[in-house]
């Protein structure tokens, strides 16, 4: 069960596997507030095709539930319920958005995603000619293994071969799907990781090993002490040879 539309370059944009009553339509701009969208699909409770219609609340960045960060999102007050995700929000004759989510325990509060999101996601399957889905690095220990390879941005796209999705989930028994932590935890300490992320637009693949932070602490100070010691006998022969 499930909505969508076929933009204008031939490409169907939806979050469902059933298209029907296909036609070409044009993207819009980003309404103002209090503007009024309509959302069209095929919702649960009935068979036929549904518009709802609602104003323009809210537009500013909002977590995406099957993301693992914050995107613009445009709120309104249109029912979207189970079935819409995917369908078109329409403002005049041109479509202004994707209908994708509603907010969990309050009453007409549904979001879409804004044509400026739309056309980036489609320029990136276009240059690349594949979607590729990932997690955002936004910090890394600098007592880890992991400290010498990635960098801050970098997008984690496959661990040991396994694809994350963009909400840091893995695939996982039959239809189900996990956090991609528990691969790490499968791992024994000192085993090696192969990790392929998305930098600056290119792709790599790094070795990484892992290990336990208490680990890395202890090597971190056995290498500082090793270190300190070094300095102080090189101080001390320099002292030597001068007197």
């Amino acid at each position: 069960m499930g909505s969508g539309f076929v933009i204008l370059w031939k490409k169907i944009l939806t979050n469902a596997h059933v298209v029907a009553d296909h036609t070409f339509v044009l993207f819009g701009d980003i309404p103002f507030l209090q503007e009024a969208v309509a959302v069209v699909g095929y919702p649960q409770g009935g068979d036929n095709i549904s518009v709802t219609k609602g104003v323009v609340s809210r537009v500013e960045p909002t977590q995406y539930v099957h993301g693992a960060t914050q995107l613009m999102a445009i709120q309104i007050d249109a029912a979207i319920n189970p079935g819409n995700s995917g369908g078109p929000a329409i403002m005049g004759n041109k479509v202004t958005g994707v209908a994708f989510q509603n907010l969990s325990g309050a009453e007409n509060i549904g979001y879409i995603i804004p044509v400026p999101v739309i056309k980036h996601f489609i320029a990136g399957i276009e240059e690349s000619g594949k979607y590729m889905t990932g997690v955002l690095v936004s910090k890394i220990n600098p007592l880890s293994d992991a400290h010498r390879f990635l960098k801050k941005d970098d997008i984690i796209l496959e661990f040991d071969g396994v694809h994350i999705a963009n909400d840091g989930t893995v695939p996982f028994r039959n239809m189900e799907w996990i956090i991609f932590d528990h691969l790490v935890s499968m791992k024994k300490p000192t085993e090696t990781a192969l990790v392929k992320v998305l930098r600056n637009g290119e792709e790599h693949a790094f070795t990484i090993i892992l290990r336990p932070v208490s680990n890395c602490s202890k090597d971190l100070l056995n290498s500082i002490i090793s270190s300190l010691c070094e300095n102080l006998v090189n101080w001390v022969n320099e002292s030597i040879e001068e007197s």
